[in-house]
């Protein structure tokens, strides 16, 4: 699960509003940005995306392609939810 964090927490950006509420928002990266963050070798790294995909925290766009490193991920709502949840 920390390793969901900390990927997480590098898609999401917090900002507060004027209001004191706090304002979530994905920005989308490249499918392997984070991989040296989480020290995971491509197989796991892969694994672990997809595995994030199919519990609806992130979204995966192959943006027409068929190989991962031409892929964009951003997180789900329930993605931020996950991240608001467990930190």
């Amino acid at each position: 699960m920390e390793k969901k964090l900390k990927i997480l927490r590098n898609i999401v950006t917090i900002k507060t509003n004027v209001l004191g509420d706090n304002i979530y928002n994905s920005k989308e990266y490249s499918f392997y940005d984070f991989q040296n963050l989480v020290e995971l070798n491509t197989e796991d790294y892969e694994n672990l995306l997809k595995d994030m995909r199919h519990e609806g925290l992130i979204e995966i766009n192959l943006n027409g392609y068929t190989e991962l490193r031409y892929a964009r991920i951003r997180a789900t709502n329930k993605g931020c939810t996950f991240l608001i949840e467990n930190s």
